[in-house]
């Protein structure tokens, strides 16, 4: 479904667990793979997630909060124990990742 499993799979073989991740701009097949990332269960995962919008009518924890729940994920995102911390931006903002 998408490049973050296999991914999440690397972090945690690597043991990252302090890293930040860039969606250009966050719609529904763009974070589609989030539930398939291991690392966002793990409590000792500190996880950034950058995000552009197109339209702007939604955050990007706004549009995670609706699409990891029933009915289009079975649990809500309260099973995802990362440390998370969205970061919305805009064309023409610099961004500083860690």
């Amino acid at each position: 479904i998408s490049g973050l499993r296999p991914a999440g799979r690397a972090f945690q073989a690597a043991d990252m667990t302090d890293f930040d991740l860039l969606f250009t701009h966050c719609h529904y097949d763009h974070i589609i793979g989030l539930p398939a990332f291991a690392p966002i269960f793990d409590p000792s995962v500190k996880l950034t997630i950058w995000s552009g919008h197109l339209a702007g009518r939604m955050t990007t924890r706004q549009m995670i909060d609706e699409f990891i729940r029933p009915p289009w994920f079975p649990v809500k995102m309260d099973v995802c124990k990362a440390k998370l911390d969205c970061r919305d931006f805009v064309s023409g903002d610099v961004l500083r990742p860690r």
